[in-house]
């Protein structure tokens, strides 16, 4: 039998694998939209939020780094993708919010990925897919922390 270690050792390596394999697949989508893996998670939580948000917030939000972040926005706006402006309580911080043409965007790639995710889950029933969607969005919780 094996020791609590050896299973979470072994739990770390097939993240990681799982990871490369899937952070692969996200990067040759992104760049057929010209973008880069990190780039779709910054506009996918752009695309997820109901506000303006912060480069810090969007930082935290997106797991990419600030400095990143500040540049891809000024690439995204004039790509037609974002708005930025600046805080209105504090002209120090910046406000970026996403535009329909950004949204649309996402909605196509988001479609792309859906039927792109499918071999990673083939296999599983419905109740375990549930519970993977929910232990990742723990995992993702967990590293915002």
């Amino acid at each position: 039998m094996f020791s609590r270690a050896h299973k979470y050792q072994k739990l770390s390596m097939t993240l990681m694998r799982l990871t490369r394999a899937y952070h692969t697949r996200l990067s040759i989508i992104a760049a057929k939209y010209d973008l880069t893996a990190d780039q779709l998670l910054v506009l996918h939580a752009l695309a997820t939020t109901n506000s303006p948000l912060s480069i810090g917030k969007l930082s935290a939000k997106s797991i990419v780094q600030q400095p990143a972040i500040t540049k891809m926005a000024k690439q995204f706006e004039l790509r037609g993708l974002i708005t930025i402006r600046p805080s209105p309580s504090d002209k120090r911080k910046t406000l970026v919010t996403i535009t329909p043409t950004g949204l649309s965007l996402i909605g196509e790639i988001q479609n792309r990925i859906t039927r792109n995710i499918l071999p990673f889950i083939t296999g599983l029933d419905e109740p375990s897919r549930e519970t993977l969607a929910s232990a990742t969005e723990q995992l993702v919780k967990n590293l915002s922390a």
